[in-house]
């Protein structure tokens, strides 16, 4: 299911509101996001691209482009979950705290 998908029943305040929280997560848990792009990066995605891919994500406003990006991030998730399956379940459970961490770490 894409983003698009799991979040269309959310209020812009919600969306802001998961924001806000991930934003302070992000700043508060800095050796989480390290230890995704780690993953990432041994399993053969640069920095380069998981940063695009971030861009991309972010940028995303409606419906294929937030599909699309979605789908360039669930790589990225797919790929850590071969190494940490309980941290790419708490990437999917929060797409927008996983972008942020990715944007934060690699920007």
């Amino acid at each position: 299911m894409s983003w698009f998908e799991q979040n269309k029943h959310k209020t812009p305040e919600q969306i802001a509101a998961e924001t806000g929280h991930a934003l302070h997560n992000d700043l508060s848990q800095p050796e989480k996001y390290q230890e995704i792009i780690g993953i990432a990066e041994t399993q053969g995605i640069g920095r380069d691209i998981m940063l695009s891919i971030a861009q991309q994500a972010m940028a995303a406003q409606y419906g294929d482009d937030i599909n699309n990006a979605m789908a360039r991030l669930d790589f990225v998730m797919q790929a850590v979950g071969q190494v940490r399956p309980d941290l790419e379940a708490e990437m999917r459970g929060n797409t927008i705290r996983a972008v942020r961490c990715i944007l934060h770490a690699v920007g």
